[in-house]
């Protein structure tokens, strides 16, 4: 039977105090959320802050994809495009493979309401120039992607 080891020094979850962070993320899919809806998935890992302890959490992100939603994917959008414009519906579309990668800040707050633990909250998404960072990539890709509508 394989055995499992894990260092319990480490396997305290650091959580982060309320504030803006900058952030790279490295998984941006779609997903199926319990209840059959679509989901937009992003995890992400605090890099390049003020105070380097801080650095190195990760965060997570499941944004319901109904048109309630439109708001926090908008906000997304803008903060990895910048100034972003609808087709002549108004929408916007988008590839998750572009989001790889990517440098960006995001308003982070401690939650406690899912079973009583703390645990941080992503409540908002702005772009990285707000730190200073130009670390785009340019988001081309050779496959076909998960699209995300907005």
């Amino acid at each position: 039977m394989p055995t499992v080891k894990i260092n319990l020094v480490r396997s305290e979850r650091t959580i982060l105090p309320d504030g803006d962070y900058q952030v790279r993320i490295e998984v941006a899919d779609m997903r199926t959320s319990q209840r059959g809806n679509p989901t937009l998935h992003i995890e992400m890992v605090t890099e390049g802050n003020e105070d380097s302890t801080l650095d190195g959490v990760r965060l997570f992100r499941d944004q319901g994809m109904g048109p309630e939603s439109a708001f926090y994917i908008a906000e997304l959008a803008r903060a990895v495009y910048g100034d972003i414009e609808g087709d002549e519906d108004g929408e916007f579309e988008f590839n998750t493979d572009d989001l790889m990668d990517i440098v960006l800040g995001c308003r982070v707050t401690i939650d406690s309401s899912y079973d009583g633990r703390e645990r941080n909250r992503v409540d908002g998404f702005f772009s990285a120039d707000e730190f200073g960072s130009e670390d785009f990539t340019d988001g081309d890709t050779e496959e076909e992607p998960s699209r995300v509508s907005v």
